[in-house]
Protein backbone atom coordinates (compact mmCIF):
# COMPACT_ATOMS: atom_id res chain seq x y z
CA UNK A 1 0.00 0.00 0.00
CA UNK A 2 2.73 2.38 0.97
CA UNK A 3 4.41 1.52 -3.05
CA UNK A 4 1.15 1.99 -4.40
CA UNK A 5 0.97 5.28 -2.51
CA UNK A 6 3.69 6.82 -3.36
CA UNK A 7 3.12 5.78 -7.11
CA UNK A 8 0.14 8.01 -7.06
CA UNK A 9 1.84 10.92 -5.15
CA UNK A 10 4.72 10.74 -7.21
CA UNK A 11 2.05 11.13 -10.27
CA UNK A 12 0.04 13.95 -9.01
CA UNK A 13 3.23 15.53 -7.63
CA UNK A 14 3.19 18.72 -9.78
CA UNK A 15 -0.89 19.13 -9.13
CA UNK A 16 -0.26 19.10 -5.64
CA UNK A 17 2.35 21.66 -5.26
CA UNK A 18 1.34 23.65 -7.76
CA UNK A 19 -2.27 23.38 -9.61
CA UNK A 20 -5.65 23.24 -8.19
CA UNK A 21 -8.08 21.06 -10.59
CA UNK A 22 -11.51 22.12 -11.74
CA UNK A 23 -13.66 20.34 -13.88
CA UNK A 24 -15.31 22.63 -16.70
CA UNK A 25 -17.73 22.12 -19.21
CA UNK A 26 -15.86 22.19 -22.48
CA UNK A 27 -18.20 25.41 -24.02
CA UNK A 28 -17.26 27.39 -20.91
CA UNK A 29 -13.24 26.53 -21.35
CA UNK A 30 -11.23 30.00 -22.29
CA UNK A 31 -9.74 29.53 -25.63
CA UNK A 32 -7.05 32.51 -25.31
CA UNK A 33 -5.79 32.76 -21.47
CA UNK A 34 -1.95 32.08 -20.93
CA UNK A 35 -3.15 31.10 -17.40
CA UNK A 36 -4.84 28.54 -17.76
CA UNK A 37 -3.37 25.29 -18.56
CA UNK A 38 -4.86 21.98 -20.12
CA UNK A 39 -2.78 18.66 -19.73
CA UNK A 40 -2.08 16.96 -23.05
CA UNK A 41 -1.96 13.01 -21.85
CA UNK A 42 -0.57 9.63 -23.62
CA UNK A 43 -2.91 6.67 -22.63
CA UNK A 44 -1.32 4.56 -20.02
CA UNK A 45 -0.51 1.27 -22.15
CA UNK A 46 -1.73 -2.00 -20.67
CA UNK A 47 -3.55 -0.71 -17.83
CA UNK A 48 -5.86 -3.38 -16.99
CA UNK A 49 -2.95 -5.95 -16.98
CA UNK A 50 -0.89 -3.77 -14.44
CA UNK A 51 -3.90 -2.87 -11.48
CA UNK A 52 -5.18 -6.52 -11.59
CA UNK A 53 -1.27 -7.86 -10.37
CA UNK A 54 -1.50 -5.03 -7.95
CA UNK A 55 -4.85 -6.40 -6.68
CA UNK A 56 -3.72 -10.31 -7.18
CA UNK A 57 -0.33 -8.94 -5.22
CA UNK A 58 -2.38 -7.58 -1.98
CA UNK A 59 -4.88 -10.11 -1.99
CA UNK A 60 -2.12 -12.61 -1.23
CA UNK A 61 -0.59 -10.82 1.76
CA UNK A 62 -1.76 -11.27 5.68
CA UNK A 63 -3.17 -8.30 6.90
CA UNK A 64 -0.53 -6.88 9.25
CA UNK A 65 -2.13 -4.60 11.67
CA UNK A 66 -6.09 -4.12 11.35
CA UNK A 67 -7.46 -6.38 8.23
CA UNK A 68 -10.83 -3.57 7.97
CA UNK A 69 -8.76 -0.65 8.01
CA UNK A 70 -6.26 -2.14 5.80
CA UNK A 71 -8.85 -3.15 2.84
CA UNK A 72 -10.72 0.32 3.24
CA UNK A 73 -7.14 2.06 2.58
CA UNK A 74 -6.71 -0.17 0.00
CA UNK A 75 -9.92 0.12 -1.94
CA UNK A 76 -9.18 3.86 -1.91
CA UNK A 77 -5.90 3.84 -3.38
CA UNK A 78 -6.84 0.92 -5.94
CA UNK A 79 -9.74 2.93 -6.79
CA UNK A 80 -7.63 6.05 -8.09
CA UNK A 81 -5.01 3.59 -9.29
CA UNK A 82 -7.34 1.92 -11.96
CA UNK A 83 -9.29 4.40 -13.28
CA UNK A 84 -6.14 6.33 -14.48
CA UNK A 85 -6.07 6.55 -17.72
CA UNK A 86 -2.66 7.98 -18.68
CA UNK A 87 0.92 7.12 -18.91
CA UNK A 88 2.51 9.25 -15.83
CA UNK A 89 5.90 9.24 -17.01
CA UNK A 90 5.60 12.12 -19.47
CA UNK A 91 3.89 14.54 -17.26
CA UNK A 92 5.39 17.96 -17.14
CA UNK A 93 5.70 20.44 -14.14
CA UNK A 94 4.03 23.20 -16.88
CA UNK A 95 1.26 21.67 -19.45
CA UNK A 96 0.56 23.43 -22.56
CA UNK A 97 -2.49 26.08 -22.04
CA UNK A 98 -5.36 25.78 -23.76
CA UNK A 99 -4.79 27.35 -26.76
CA UNK A 100 -1.26 25.58 -27.38
CA UNK A 101 -2.82 22.52 -26.88
CA UNK A 102 -6.07 23.28 -29.57
CA UNK A 103 -3.19 23.60 -31.74
CA UNK A 104 -3.20 19.72 -32.46
CA UNK A 105 -6.38 18.77 -32.69
CA UNK A 106 -5.37 15.04 -31.92
CA UNK A 107 -3.90 15.43 -28.33
CA UNK A 108 -5.25 13.59 -26.12
CA UNK A 109 -6.77 14.91 -23.29
CA UNK A 110 -8.84 13.51 -20.05
CA UNK A 111 -12.68 14.11 -20.05
CA UNK A 112 -15.46 13.60 -17.97
CA UNK A 113 -18.56 12.70 -19.02
CA UNK A 114 -20.77 13.46 -16.40
CA UNK A 115 -19.70 15.70 -13.79
CA UNK A 116 -21.27 16.81 -10.18
CA UNK A 117 -20.14 19.74 -8.92
CA UNK A 118 -21.40 18.64 -5.05
CA UNK A 119 -18.96 15.50 -5.38
CA UNK A 120 -17.74 15.24 -1.90
CA UNK A 121 -14.23 15.87 -0.62
CA UNK A 122 -12.17 15.98 2.18
CA UNK A 123 -11.92 19.61 4.81
CA UNK A 124 -8.67 20.10 5.90
CA UNK A 125 -9.42 19.84 9.37
CA UNK A 126 -10.57 16.47 8.43
CA UNK A 127 -7.44 15.40 6.98
CA UNK A 128 -5.48 16.90 9.75
CA UNK A 129 -7.79 15.27 12.80
CA UNK A 130 -7.51 11.74 11.04
CA UNK A 131 -6.14 8.76 13.38
CA UNK A 132 -5.11 5.63 14.02
CA UNK A 133 -3.58 3.62 16.67
CA UNK A 134 -0.97 2.22 14.27
CA UNK A 135 1.14 5.20 13.00
CA UNK A 136 1.76 3.38 9.49
CA UNK A 137 -2.26 3.35 9.08
CA UNK A 138 -2.71 6.77 9.72
CA UNK A 139 -0.25 8.09 7.36
CA UNK A 140 -1.86 5.95 5.25
CA UNK A 141 -5.39 7.19 5.66
CA UNK A 142 -4.20 10.75 5.31
CA UNK A 143 -2.28 10.02 1.83
CA UNK A 144 -5.92 8.44 0.47
CA UNK A 145 -7.53 11.68 1.57
CA UNK A 146 -4.80 13.44 -0.16
CA UNK A 147 -5.45 12.06 -3.16
CA UNK A 148 -9.03 11.57 -3.03
CA UNK A 149 -9.24 15.09 -3.07
CA UNK A 150 -6.57 15.42 -6.54
CA UNK A 151 -10.09 13.35 -8.34
CA UNK A 152 -13.17 15.58 -7.41
CA UNK A 153 -15.12 14.05 -9.67
CA UNK A 154 -16.87 10.37 -10.70
CA UNK A 155 -13.70 8.68 -12.11
CA UNK A 156 -15.35 6.04 -13.92
CA UNK A 157 -16.86 9.03 -15.75
CA UNK A 158 -13.43 9.71 -16.85
CA UNK A 159 -11.65 8.79 -20.72
CA UNK A 160 -8.75 9.95 -22.59
CA UNK A 161 -9.94 11.39 -25.89
CA UNK A 162 -8.78 13.47 -28.69
CA UNK A 163 -9.76 17.06 -27.96
CA UNK A 164 -11.42 16.52 -31.89
CA UNK A 165 -14.05 14.53 -30.24
CA UNK A 166 -15.31 16.74 -27.88
CA UNK A 167 -19.08 17.72 -26.86
CA UNK A 168 -19.63 21.33 -26.33
CA UNK A 169 -21.54 19.18 -22.41
CA UNK A 170 -18.52 17.55 -21.94
CA UNK A 171 -15.97 18.54 -18.67
CA UNK A 172 -12.44 18.58 -18.83
CA UNK A 173 -9.89 19.26 -16.24
CA UNK A 174 -8.10 22.11 -16.22
CA UNK A 175 -4.92 23.13 -14.20
CA UNK A 176 -5.03 26.65 -12.28
CA UNK A 177 -1.94 28.23 -10.54
CA UNK A 178 -2.67 27.25 -6.95
CA UNK A 179 -1.40 30.85 -6.11
CA UNK A 180 0.26 34.03 -7.88
CA UNK A 181 4.18 32.43 -6.81
CA UNK A 182 3.67 29.69 -9.15
CA UNK A 183 2.15 31.78 -11.92
CA UNK A 184 5.26 33.86 -11.22
CA UNK A 185 7.81 30.76 -11.45
CA UNK A 186 5.92 29.45 -14.83
CA UNK A 187 6.33 32.86 -16.25
CA UNK A 188 9.92 33.03 -15.14
CA UNK A 189 10.72 29.46 -16.73
CA UNK A 190 8.71 30.48 -20.21
CA UNK A 191 10.52 33.52 -20.62
CA UNK A 192 13.80 31.64 -20.28
CA UNK A 193 15.91 34.70 -19.06
CA UNK A 194 19.69 34.58 -19.32
CA UNK A 195 21.80 32.89 -16.08
CA UNK A 196 23.34 35.95 -13.72
CA UNK A 197 26.27 36.95 -15.07
CA UNK A 198 28.87 35.69 -12.55
CA UNK A 199 31.39 38.16 -10.55
CA UNK A 200 34.96 38.41 -11.47
CA UNK A 201 37.08 36.41 -8.97
CA UNK A 202 38.14 37.92 -6.09
CA UNK A 203 41.41 39.49 -5.79
CA UNK A 204 44.56 37.50 -4.29
CA UNK A 205 44.63 38.23 -0.25
CA UNK A 206 47.33 40.37 0.99
CA UNK A 207 49.66 40.62 4.15
CA UNK A 208 49.03 43.95 6.26
CA UNK A 209 51.98 46.34 6.49
CA UNK A 210 52.69 45.78 9.85
CA UNK A 211 50.66 41.94 11.16
CA UNK A 212 48.33 42.69 14.07
CA UNK A 213 49.44 41.88 17.05
CA UNK A 214 48.15 38.93 19.44
CA UNK A 215 45.20 39.84 21.92
CA UNK A 216 46.34 39.53 25.19
CA UNK A 217 42.88 39.45 27.30
CA UNK A 218 44.21 38.35 30.06
CA UNK A 219 46.72 41.58 30.25
CA UNK A 220 43.77 43.83 28.50
CA UNK A 221 40.88 43.32 30.07
CA UNK A 222 39.68 43.99 33.64
CA UNK A 223 36.91 41.62 33.60
CA UNK A 224 37.69 37.55 32.52
CA UNK A 225 35.70 35.65 30.21
CA UNK A 226 33.97 32.65 31.99
CA UNK A 227 30.37 31.13 31.52
CA UNK A 228 28.46 31.70 34.59
CA UNK A 229 25.40 30.34 33.69
CA UNK A 230 23.64 28.18 30.68
CA UNK A 231 20.13 27.90 30.23
CA UNK A 232 17.54 25.84 27.70
CA UNK A 233 14.17 26.02 26.31
CA UNK A 234 12.43 23.34 25.38
CA UNK A 235 9.53 23.20 22.78
CA UNK A 236 6.18 22.29 24.68
CA UNK A 237 5.22 19.73 22.18
CA UNK A 238 6.38 16.62 21.91
CA UNK A 239 7.45 14.54 18.65
CA UNK A 240 7.96 10.92 19.02
CA UNK A 241 9.21 8.64 15.82
CA UNK A 242 5.26 7.32 15.41
CA UNK A 243 4.42 10.80 15.15
CA UNK A 244 7.08 11.29 13.12
CA UNK A 245 5.32 8.43 10.85
CA UNK A 246 1.84 9.50 11.55
CA UNK A 247 3.14 12.99 10.15
CA UNK A 248 4.90 11.95 7.24
CA UNK A 249 5.55 13.47 3.62
CA UNK A 250 5.45 11.62 0.85
CA UNK A 251 9.14 11.17 1.54
CA UNK A 252 8.41 8.40 4.01
CA UNK A 253 11.11 6.42 5.05
CA UNK A 254 9.81 2.65 5.63
CA UNK A 255 11.62 2.58 8.66
CA UNK A 256 9.32 1.67 12.05
CA UNK A 257 9.80 3.95 15.12
CA UNK A 258 11.74 1.43 16.79
CA UNK A 259 14.38 1.49 13.68
CA UNK A 260 14.48 4.91 13.75
CA UNK A 261 15.33 5.06 17.05
CA UNK A 262 18.13 2.52 16.36
CA UNK A 263 19.71 3.92 13.54
CA UNK A 264 19.36 7.65 14.79
CA UNK A 265 18.92 7.66 19.08
CA UNK A 266 16.18 9.78 18.31
CA UNK A 267 13.54 8.97 20.33
CA UNK A 268 11.23 12.37 20.95
CA UNK A 269 11.86 15.88 19.33
CA UNK A 270 10.11 18.83 20.86
CA UNK A 271 8.48 21.80 18.83
CA UNK A 272 7.10 24.99 19.88
CA UNK A 273 4.12 27.60 18.79
CA UNK A 274 6.29 30.13 20.29
CA UNK A 275 8.35 32.97 18.58
CA UNK A 276 11.97 33.04 18.13
CA UNK A 277 12.21 36.08 20.56
CA UNK A 278 9.80 34.52 22.85
CA UNK A 279 11.87 31.17 23.32
CA UNK A 280 15.11 33.31 23.32
CA UNK A 281 13.80 36.23 26.11
CA UNK A 282 12.89 32.75 28.04
CA UNK A 283 16.38 31.31 28.00
CA UNK A 284 18.21 34.45 28.90
CA UNK A 285 16.01 35.46 31.62
CA UNK A 286 16.47 31.86 33.37
CA UNK A 287 20.33 32.23 32.61
CA UNK A 288 20.22 35.77 34.51
CA UNK A 289 18.74 34.21 37.18
CA UNK A 290 20.79 31.57 37.43
CA UNK A 291 23.91 33.58 37.55
CA UNK A 292 22.27 36.00 40.46
CA UNK A 293 22.95 38.89 37.84
CA UNK A 294 20.92 42.02 37.25
CA UNK A 295 20.03 43.70 33.53
CA UNK A 296 22.43 46.74 35.08
CA UNK A 297 25.53 44.91 35.34
CA UNK A 298 24.91 43.56 31.40
CA UNK A 299 27.74 45.15 29.31
CA UNK A 300 26.98 43.18 25.61
CA UNK A 301 24.36 40.91 24.55
CA UNK A 302 24.94 38.49 20.95
CA UNK A 303 22.20 36.77 19.22
CA UNK A 304 23.30 33.69 17.28
CA UNK A 305 21.23 31.95 14.81
CA UNK A 306 20.74 31.74 11.19
CA UNK A 307 16.62 31.38 11.63
CA UNK A 308 16.20 34.90 12.58
CA UNK A 309 12.71 36.18 11.60
CA UNK A 310 13.48 40.06 12.69
CA UNK A 311 15.76 42.19 10.67
CA UNK A 312 15.14 46.10 12.32
CA UNK A 313 15.90 45.70 15.50
CA UNK A 314 17.95 43.10 15.96
CA UNK A 315 16.78 40.49 17.85
CA UNK A 316 19.68 40.82 20.43
CA UNK A 317 18.52 44.74 20.60
CA UNK A 318 14.98 43.72 21.21
CA UNK A 319 16.22 41.17 23.89
CA UNK A 320 17.84 44.07 25.85
CA UNK A 321 15.23 46.17 25.76
CA UNK A 322 12.79 43.24 26.86
CA UNK A 323 15.37 42.71 29.42
CA UNK A 324 15.22 46.18 31.32
CA UNK A 325 19.11 47.06 29.66
CA UNK A 326 19.19 50.92 29.07
CA UNK A 327 22.71 50.91 27.59
CA UNK A 328 25.24 48.02 26.10
CA UNK A 329 28.81 48.49 24.56
CA UNK A 330 27.12 46.26 21.59
CA UNK A 331 23.83 44.43 21.04
CA UNK A 332 23.70 42.67 17.75
CA UNK A 333 23.02 39.35 15.91
CA UNK A 334 25.46 36.76 14.77
CA UNK A 335 24.15 34.93 11.73
CA UNK A 336 26.06 31.25 12.41
CA UNK A 337 25.04 28.05 10.79
CA UNK A 338 23.16 25.90 13.11
CA UNK A 339 19.77 25.41 14.40
CA UNK A 340 20.49 26.76 18.39
CA UNK A 341 19.68 29.86 18.97
CA UNK A 342 22.14 31.31 21.75
CA UNK A 343 21.97 34.22 23.54
CA UNK A 344 24.97 35.27 24.98
CA UNK A 345 24.87 38.21 27.78
CA UNK A 346 28.24 40.02 29.01
CA UNK A 347 28.46 41.27 32.55
CA UNK A 348 30.77 44.15 32.87
CA UNK A 349 33.02 45.09 36.15
CA UNK A 350 31.09 46.24 39.19
CA UNK A 351 33.40 49.04 39.64
CA UNK A 352 32.56 52.49 38.57
CA UNK A 353 33.84 54.27 36.08
CA UNK A 354 35.08 50.33 34.56
CA UNK A 355 32.81 48.97 32.16
CA UNK A 356 34.51 46.70 29.83
CA UNK A 357 32.91 44.26 28.49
Amino acid sequence: MRDLALNLLWVNRYAITMYVKRPTRWRDVPRARDDVFLPVMIPWENGDRKVASVERAYRALPARWNATTEDAIFAELCGLFSTRRHHAADLPAIPPTVPEALRNPSNRIYRIHRHDPDYQVFRTQQILDCSNDVAELEALQRWAMVLHNQHPWDRAQSRLIALSELNEDDFVVLYHPRNPGVMDFIERVRSGSAPRVRRSPSPQPRQPIRPYPALQVRKRFAVMPRIEALAAVNGEHACTNDDLIRNTAFNWSPMAAEEILEKTGIETRRYTERTLEEISLDAAHAALDKAGRRPEEIGAVLFCSCTSERLIPSVATWLSGQLGIYQTHASCDIVAATLVITAVIFATSSSPGVSTP
